[in-house]
């Protein structure tokens, strides 16, 4: 599954695998952090676990989030599963050719946003996208007491 969060990820971070040691790495801006102390603690991105937050716009991670939600959905309808190579980067390839397990073709994009970003004029039109087009998006709405 594909994980998009806002500028509050760190937590989220953790929950999708990525490894406590290199997140507080990042934070403290060390070239051991997931992004090699380049994000710092606003930019954590971790592509073996799929996750990437801290998006500087309000609601900025929505529009991409659809994006990769699309992308899951023509991986399926192409007959495409995702393989992780040993060194870190990620492949696809013919599920015909590959044994699948329903881990490998059952996947969803996740994006969490605060309640003021739901309030962002991007919410409405990723919802009419998710809609018309059928795609595979959970959508967090997370309220912290900021809107």
């Amino acid at each position: 599954d594909k994980k998009f969060s806002y500028y509050r990820e760190h937590t989220h971070a953790l929950s999708s695998g990525v490894d406590a040691g290199k997140l507080m790495a990042e934070v403290c801006m060390k070239d051991t952090g997931c992004c090699q102390g380049a994000g710092g603690s606003m930019h954590i991105y971790d592509k073996q676990h799929r996750f990437q937050g801290g998006w500087a716009l309000v609601a900025e991670q929505l529009p991409y989030s659809a994006g990769a939600a699309k992308s899951i959905l023509l991986d399926s309808e192409l007959g495409l599963i995702e393989r992780d190579l040993e060194d870190g980067n990620i492949i696809k390839v013919d599920a015909s050719q590959e044994s699948s397990t329903k881990e490998d073709t059952d996947r969803i994009a996740v994006v969490f946003v605060g309640d003021g970003g739901s309030h962002n004029g991007r919410l409405p039109v990723l919802l009419n996208a998710c809609s018309k087009l059928n795609l595979p998006l959970l959508i967090v709405i997370i309220d912290n007491g900021r809107a």
